[in-house]
């Protein structure tokens, strides 16, 4: 069975265009059906954006069932004792409802250096954050290696680790998902190559369970609207047109789900969609409609 989840629109766009409200978002995707939602992560990539973290919260708030994930977190950015005491706090608010999609970024470095945060080496960071983290939110004191001086800390309540997905096409991402993760998740791949990489973690996964593999695709509900979200995801992404033309879901909730059915056949078993467009609320109902005729 595959799970389906919905970006929350947390970055502005258009000029003058405002950012809806996470809670009022997330009470109707979980209305109609969703498993999920996802909320990206920056501190200042160019455009109007809210935090994550606060996001997520506001989300919890106003659901009861759906999952709460990142798509994904910097934490490499973060101070780890202080992002800690965040996703402790959000597990502990939403019922242990968190998911930890984790990347390392670094295509905005201005708002690395603007976070007080090394952008080389985020990697290693990411990977020692990781490591430190299920004792961190287990209560224990633990040692918070990657800041001078190596203090201890204790974060109580303890909650239990969400699990983690790793973003990054990176071969270190790949050993990342290996070492951390639950599942990988990433964007912009057509069914055949997500098939690839899940084959390949089947090969790697010498001594654990393979790891689940995720996607997050770009749609449109609009059946006359194809063209246009086409010219919106290339231009924002700076794709060539013809790749863009393959990676975007247009039409109806039948055609959708016969797209997002090629991604299930491929192995994929989580997908996240991006809205494109204005009609938010249009889309979301789309893509709920293909998740029924999904899951028959």
């Amino acid at each position: 069975m595959i799970s389906l989840g919905v970006s929350l629109p947390i970055f502005g766009g258009r000029a003058g265009s405002t950012i809806p409200q996470p809670a009022v978002l997330a009470k109707r995707i979980e209305d109609l059906g969703f498993d999920s939602v996802w909320c990206g992560d920056h501190l200042d990539n160019g455009a109007p954006l809210l935090d994550s973290t606060l996001s997520l919260t506001a989300a919890a708030t106003a659901t009861t069932k759906i999952d709460l994930c990142y798509g994904v977190l910097l934490i490499a950015m973060r101070q780890p004792a202080l992002v800690a005491r965040q996703l402790a706090t959000l597990q502990y608010l939403s019922g242990n409802r968190v998911v930890l999609g984790v990347g390392v970024g670094g295509q905005w470095p201005a708002e690395w250096r603007a976070a007080g945060a090394d952008l080389k080496g985020r990697g290693e960071r990411t990977d020692r954050i990781l490591r430190m983290l299920p004792d961190l939110l287990s209560g224990k004191e633990t040692r918070v290696v990657t800041e001078p001086g190596e203090p201890t800390v204790t974060i109580a309540p303890a909650v239990p680790m969400p699990p983690v997905w790793v973003g990054g096409r990176s071969e270190r991402a790949i050993k990342r998902t290996l070492e951390f993760g639950h599942g990988w998740i990433g964007s912009m791949l057509l069914p055949g190559q997500l098939r690839d990489l899940k084959d390949r973690f089947a090969e790697l996964a010498t001594d654990r369970d393979t790891p689940e593999v995720g996607t997050i695709l770009f749609a449109t509900g609009d059946p006359n609207g194809r063209d246009a979200a086409v010219d919106y995801f290339t231009r924002t992404y700076g794709l060539d047109r013809k790749l863009g033309a393959k990676l975007v879901l247009a039409g109806p909730a039948d055609v959708l789900a016969e797209r997002i059915a090629e991604y299930r056949d491929a192995g994929v078993t989580r997908v996240v969609l991006g809205s494109i467009g204005p009609d938010v609320l249009g889309n979301y109902e789309a893509f709920a409609g293909a998740g029924a005729l999904l899951r028959g």
